[in-house]
């Protein structure tokens, strides 16, 4: 008797341990043995998986505890339960999934859910399933996966203007140019990106930029100004270039666009006269 009461102890303390581990990480676990009975079962399922206590106990077959969830979810969920598959043939694909070494999938629930299934079967035949709900995370996931394709819309959409775009972080480093801005310096956007204006221009040019930069950025106040651009190719264009800042304190940007004007400027009568009454203010593009 004092051997049973030993084991008795020592089984009440590692459910103890189990129930800490599970609380601890906000998990349910099922562990089953080989001929598939359950052995262990903590508080946290129920909250989990919908499935009526009587179906929950020490003993129960695997088997009758995935018919009871197949059941309760196609009360709750109709028929787009596990793709409208039937009873028998989606509690033998879960028996299946739960005998494989390792085996993890992501599952929607009632209420907008999201669960977890992590399963394990050792070498004894010992079973464990845990499961985790995840449904911010997933809200995060999914959230972060719009952002990236309302980003990668954005740059094409900013690819397509034939505006020149240039943006700069509140350290004056390029952060952003479009297809446009690229051309018209005449070189590809991986030797624009992360650098400054003193790594694209020499001086004087260089120093005028980056005063007018900063002034913007430092007072809010848009700039707008006319310059000749010339070209590496000795071609000249009459850009008009506007800068703002854009943003929030302490995450200012710097946004610049060059609109190549040459075309409206030279046409008609007027047009000679344009560009004769601006500024010569040239730099080359290197």
């Amino acid at each position: 008797n004092a051997m049973k009461d030993e084991v008795s102890v020592c089984a009440d303390i590692q459910t103890a341990m189990f129930d800490a581990v599970c609380d601890a990480i906000s998990a349910a676990m099922v562990i089953y043995d080989r001929n598939d009975r359950i052995i262990f079962i903590n508080s946290r399922v129920p909250t989990h998986l919908p499935i009526p206590d009587l179906k929950l106990g020490i003993g129960t077959r695997l088997r009758d505890l995935l018919a009871a969830l197949y059941d309760s979810r196609r009360e709750v969920d109709g028929p787009s339960i596990a793709h409208n598959i039937e009873r028998d043939e989606w509690i033998a694909e879960q028996l299946s999934s739960h005998w494989k070494e390792r085996s993890e999938t992501v599952e929607p629930c009632a209420g907008g859910r999201w669960l977890r299934f992590i399963k394990r079967r050792f070498p004894s035949g010992l079973g464990i399933c845990i499961i985790t709900e995840i449904t911010e995370q997933k809200k995060r996931e999914d959230q972060w996966r719009l952002d990236i394709e309302r980003v990668q819309l954005t740059e094409e959409i900013l690819d397509t203007l034939p505006l020149s775009i240039f943006v700069k972080d509140r350290t004056t480093t390029y952060v952003g140019v479009n297809k446009a801005g690229c051309a018209l310096l005449e070189t590809s956007a991986d030797l624009i990106l992360g650098r400054t204006v003193s790594d694209i221009h020499s001086d004087p040019l260089a120093s005028r930029i980056d005063a007018m930069d900063r002034h913007v950025l430092e007072t809010g106040t848009p700039a707008i100004l006319p310059e000749r651009v010339t070209r590496l190719t000795g071609e000249e264009a009459l850009v008009i270039t506007r800068k703002q800042r854009v943003g929030k304190p302490g995450r200012y940007f710097l946004v610049t666009t060059m609109d190549d004007v040459t075309a409206f400027a030279s046409a008609g009568a007027d047009g000679k006269s344009v560009i004769r009454g601006l500024e010569h203010m040239s730099f080359v593009a290197s």
